[in-house]
């Protein structure tokens, strides 16, 4: 989801007009759902042949930190929990995981995603929701003390 400014007024002609349009137009951009895709090697599987769940956890948080760290550019945010884990369905090498990461809530210090895990690539269950959470991130100063989110 991109928000921001349609018309500015400027004319785009110039070095100086085309820079303020585009640091006018950067700085309007927020993501609220972001979509990306992962690979599941067999450096990723237990003895057993399925998903080391670890990974898929750390996938999740890696995924939800992207996104606190696109929609809230310059600030430093530490993972303080993870709701309800709970694997819904096997994953296998070779699976095609697609991650949708969506901003739930945005508070003084903390902001929280959803996180849910698709399987793609088979047809036959393709879309189908393997694992889903709630991902709360708390922003630092650079002494690790709880500070507000910079917006």
């Amino acid at each position: 989801m991109v928000s921001g400014i349609v018309g500015t007024g400027l004319r785009l002609n110039t070095p100086n007009a085309l820079t303020a349009w585009f640091v006018i137009f950067y700085a309007s951009v927020s993501i609220h759902d972001m979509e990306n895709y992962k690979l599941v090697l067999p450096e990723h599987l237990n003895h057993y042949g399925f998903l080391f769940g670890g990974h898929l956890l750390k996938w999740v948080d890696e995924m939800a930190y992207i996104a606190a760290n696109i929609d809230f550019p310059g600030n430093d945010f530490v993972t303080i929990s993870m709701d309800n884990v709970l694997f819904k369905h096997s994953i296998r090498n070779g699976d095609i995981l697609r991650f949708i990461t969506r901003r739930r809530k945005l508070g003084n210090t903390s902001l929280s995603y959803s996180v849910k895990v698709c399987r793609e690539g088979h047809e036959e269950d393709r879309g189908l929701v393997l694992f889903e959470t709630n991902i709360t991130f708390v922003a630092i100063d650079k002494d690790g003390e709880k500070r507000p989110v910079v917006r």
